[in-house]
């Protein structure tokens, strides 16, 4: 990474082995990135991410932006699912059941 918010300036951070850039990488899609404790700002997010072309068509890098996951939290709490319903966030064709399962506010 060679910029971003609240990167120290001439400080690149390397992505490289993240999960995300590797399934970038291979896809050549967006991406969204399973939840993740973010290395600059310490708070868990969640990356979006898309592979870059060079010129000639070889790979280039990622270009991605990491959304915060009490922002997508605060999304699902917004949902009315009722005294026991809950809401699950998971990628398809993945093992991974990563996300946010939020009861009800009301089942207290």
């Amino acid at each position: 990474m060679v910029y971003g918010v609240n990167l120290p300036p001439g400080k690149p951070l390397s992505v490289a082995k993240r999960k995300f850039f590797e399934e970038a990488k291979a896809r050549r899609e967006l991406v969204f990135g399973l939840p993740l404790k973010s290395r600059v700002t310490g708070d868990w997010v969640m990356p979006m991410v898309r592979a870059l072309q060079k010129s000639d068509g070889t790979f280039g890098g990622v270009v991605y932006l990491n959304t915060d996951i009490k922002q997508i939290s605060s999304v699902f709490q917004a949902i009315d699912v009722g005294l026991l319903g809950s809401v699950a966030f998971f990628r398809l064709g993945s093992a991974d059941l990563s996300a946010i399962i939020h009861a009800s506010r009301d089942a207290g």
